[in-house]
């Protein structure tokens, strides 16, 4: 029975991560190869290492299945001892870049979106979903009082 609850908590761990990391995946990648491409230039005219940039890009790449392979090894790993769990708190100290991650993965996927949008080619859930907002915000100002 325990088998199976694994096998069924790891299919969808694995499948929340495939979406989820995805949408952080792109706009991270898309930062990072923009920064490396910056950083050579720096490197080059500064005559310096691009050792760090090339760190970056390079956890950037590795980070969609990274996650992968971390779910696999959690959730497929032996059970752990006792000892094991003190050290199992997760590290809040992530939590910041967490969030700023996803701020900048939701500005990445906007401003693609406003893009496809700006030439007809957003989803159409899109474009309606913009009319709905700007409807709000329409309602809104007009609750406001005038002078």
């Amino acid at each position: 029975m325990v088998w199976l609850i694994e096998r069924v908590v790891l299919v969808l761990t694995l499948v929340i991560w495939a979406v989820v990391a995805f949408l952080l995946w792109i706009p991270l990648l898309a930062r990072s190869i923009a920064v490396f491409s910056s950083g050579i230039v720096l490197s080059v005219l500064s005559q310096t290492t691009p050792q760090v940039y090339a760190r970056q890009l390079r956890l950037a790449m590795s980070f969609y299945a990274d996650g992968f392979r971390f779910i696999l090894d959690s959730i497929l790993a032996e059970r752990r001892t006792d000892t094991d769990r003190d050290n199992a708190e997760p590290p809040i100290h992530g939590l910041g870049r967490f969030i700023a991650e996803s701020l900048w993965a939701i500005l990445f996927w906007l401003t693609f979106l406003f893009g496809l949008d700006r030439y007809g080619l957003a989803p159409s859930f899109f474009h309606d979903a913009m009319s709905e907002v700007t409807s709000l915000f329409t309602a809104l100002l007009n609750m406001l009082p005038k002078k």
